[in-house]
Protein backbone atom coordinates (compact mmCIF):
# COMPACT_ATOMS: atom_id res chain seq x y z
CA UNK A 1 0.00 0.00 0.00
CA UNK A 2 1.25 3.35 -0.89
CA UNK A 3 0.93 6.18 1.80
CA UNK A 4 -0.02 9.02 -0.25
CA UNK A 5 -1.14 7.45 -3.70
CA UNK A 6 -4.42 6.38 -3.87
CA UNK A 7 -6.80 5.48 -6.50
CA UNK A 8 -10.43 6.73 -6.74
CA UNK A 9 -12.12 3.66 -7.57
CA UNK A 10 -11.24 0.08 -7.56
CA UNK A 11 -8.95 -1.23 -10.09
CA UNK A 12 -11.55 -3.87 -11.24
CA UNK A 13 -14.46 -1.45 -11.61
CA UNK A 14 -11.76 0.87 -13.33
CA UNK A 15 -10.25 -1.55 -15.63
CA UNK A 16 -13.52 -2.45 -16.53
CA UNK A 17 -14.55 0.95 -17.47
CA UNK A 18 -11.64 1.86 -19.09
CA UNK A 19 -11.70 -1.48 -21.32
CA UNK A 20 -15.68 -1.10 -22.38
CA UNK A 21 -14.76 2.96 -23.16
CA UNK A 22 -11.62 1.58 -25.25
CA UNK A 23 -13.87 -0.83 -27.17
CA UNK A 24 -16.16 1.46 -27.68
CA UNK A 25 -14.12 3.81 -29.55
CA UNK A 26 -12.12 0.80 -31.75
CA UNK A 27 -14.80 -0.99 -32.50
CA UNK A 28 -17.95 0.25 -35.34
CA UNK A 29 -20.51 -0.13 -33.07
CA UNK A 30 -23.41 2.21 -31.69
CA UNK A 31 -22.21 0.88 -28.09
CA UNK A 32 -20.35 -2.08 -26.02
CA UNK A 33 -22.33 -2.51 -22.55
CA UNK A 34 -20.53 -3.81 -19.93
CA UNK A 35 -22.52 -6.83 -17.75
CA UNK A 36 -24.66 -7.04 -15.88
CA UNK A 37 -27.25 -5.65 -18.28
CA UNK A 38 -31.01 -6.07 -18.95
CA UNK A 39 -31.97 -9.78 -20.36
CA UNK A 40 -33.51 -8.20 -23.47
CA UNK A 41 -30.83 -6.75 -24.49
CA UNK A 42 -29.76 -8.23 -28.34
CA UNK A 43 -26.35 -7.94 -28.79
CA UNK A 44 -23.90 -9.17 -31.74
CA UNK A 45 -20.85 -10.43 -29.58
CA UNK A 46 -20.54 -11.19 -26.17
CA UNK A 47 -16.99 -11.15 -24.29
CA UNK A 48 -15.93 -12.91 -21.41
CA UNK A 49 -12.52 -11.83 -20.29
CA UNK A 50 -10.19 -13.76 -16.92
CA UNK A 51 -7.64 -11.20 -15.95
CA UNK A 52 -4.77 -14.17 -14.40
CA UNK A 53 -1.97 -11.39 -13.35
CA UNK A 54 -1.96 -7.64 -13.86
CA UNK A 55 1.24 -6.49 -11.56
CA UNK A 56 4.57 -5.29 -11.96
CA UNK A 57 7.83 -7.25 -11.71
CA UNK A 58 10.54 -4.55 -10.13
CA UNK A 59 12.68 -4.10 -12.18
CA UNK A 60 10.52 -6.22 -15.13
CA UNK A 61 7.71 -4.40 -16.78
CA UNK A 62 4.17 -4.41 -15.77
CA UNK A 63 2.61 -8.02 -17.06
CA UNK A 64 -0.98 -8.44 -17.96
CA UNK A 65 -1.71 -12.02 -18.43
CA UNK A 66 -5.78 -12.39 -20.11
CA UNK A 67 -7.45 -14.99 -21.49
CA UNK A 68 -10.90 -14.13 -23.32
CA UNK A 69 -13.29 -15.44 -25.61
CA UNK A 70 -16.13 -14.59 -27.96
CA UNK A 71 -19.09 -15.61 -28.08
CA UNK A 72 -21.77 -15.31 -31.00
CA UNK A 73 -25.15 -14.76 -30.22
CA UNK A 74 -25.76 -17.81 -28.13
CA UNK A 75 -23.53 -18.78 -25.31
CA UNK A 76 -22.63 -21.86 -27.31
CA UNK A 77 -21.46 -20.26 -30.23
CA UNK A 78 -17.30 -19.43 -29.42
CA UNK A 79 -15.96 -17.81 -32.17
CA UNK A 80 -12.25 -17.00 -30.46
CA UNK A 81 -10.32 -18.41 -27.08
CA UNK A 82 -7.41 -16.31 -26.65
CA UNK A 83 -4.77 -15.56 -24.34
CA UNK A 84 -2.93 -12.59 -24.04
CA UNK A 85 0.40 -11.94 -22.26
CA UNK A 86 1.42 -8.08 -22.64
CA UNK A 87 4.73 -6.55 -20.96
CA UNK A 88 4.68 -3.05 -20.87
CA UNK A 89 8.22 -1.30 -19.60
CA UNK A 90 8.51 0.49 -17.04
CA UNK A 91 10.71 3.77 -17.16
CA UNK A 92 10.99 5.12 -13.74
CA UNK A 93 10.48 3.08 -10.72
CA UNK A 94 8.05 6.11 -9.10
CA UNK A 95 4.20 5.33 -8.72
CA UNK A 96 3.02 7.67 -11.57
CA UNK A 97 5.33 5.72 -13.93
CA UNK A 98 3.74 2.39 -12.81
CA UNK A 99 0.35 3.17 -13.19
CA UNK A 100 0.99 4.62 -16.94
CA UNK A 101 2.87 1.46 -17.73
CA UNK A 102 -0.68 -0.25 -16.18
CA UNK A 103 -2.85 1.95 -18.41
CA UNK A 104 -0.83 1.57 -21.36
CA UNK A 105 -1.28 -2.69 -21.09
CA UNK A 106 -4.91 -1.99 -20.97
CA UNK A 107 -4.74 -0.14 -24.39
CA UNK A 108 -2.96 -2.76 -26.12
CA UNK A 109 -5.13 -5.45 -24.81
CA UNK A 110 -8.21 -2.90 -25.77
CA UNK A 111 -6.59 -2.95 -29.34
CA UNK A 112 -6.19 -7.18 -29.21
CA UNK A 113 -9.76 -7.44 -28.53
CA UNK A 114 -10.97 -4.84 -30.93
CA UNK A 115 -8.96 -6.30 -33.81
CA UNK A 116 -10.08 -9.27 -33.14
CA UNK A 117 -14.28 -8.54 -33.18
CA UNK A 118 -13.59 -6.22 -36.11
CA UNK A 119 -11.68 -9.33 -38.24
CA UNK A 120 -14.82 -11.20 -37.65
CA UNK A 121 -16.76 -8.26 -39.29
CA UNK A 122 -14.60 -8.25 -41.98
CA UNK A 123 -13.71 -4.75 -41.10
CA UNK A 124 -10.38 -3.44 -40.93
Amino acid sequence: MEEFDRRAESLSENFTRILAENLANLIPTDYVMVFPWVDLTDFDYQLTLEIRQFQLYTPYPVVLVAYRQVLGKAPTDIMENHRSEIKTAVNATDYNSTVSAMSQSVVVLSKEIADSVNALEGKP
